[in-house]
């Protein structure tokens, strides 16, 4: 198992506060392939090898993931230069 997945076993097991924020960046692939809760919850229980994620982590997850993707540096320099125009004007 490797360290990543051994520290995100530790912030499930002491319920820490940044541990769906966690999960949500090591499983992204799997959240953004839009299946069931049942089966996402089934697939990373699995991969994890015990059941510490539970239904309302999924639901938690999908509600806020949107606020923690990133843009990527070409996108975010296209909003830059996109503002400054309609300052300019």
């Amino acid at each position: 198992m490797n360290e990543t997945k051994q520290q995100l076993i530790g912030l499930f097991v002491s319920r820490d506060v940044k541990r769906r924020k966690k999960l949500y960046q090591y499983y992204e692939s799997y959240f953004k392939q839009q299946h069931s809760v049942r089966f996402t919850l089934a697939l990373i229980n699995a991969d994890l090898g015990s059941t510490l994620v539970n239904w309302l982590d999924i639901k938690y997850i999908r509600a806020h993931c949107h606020q923690w993707q990133t843009t990527l540096p070409d996108q975010t320099d296209n909003l830059h230069q996109l503002a400054e125009s309609n300052n300019v004007e």
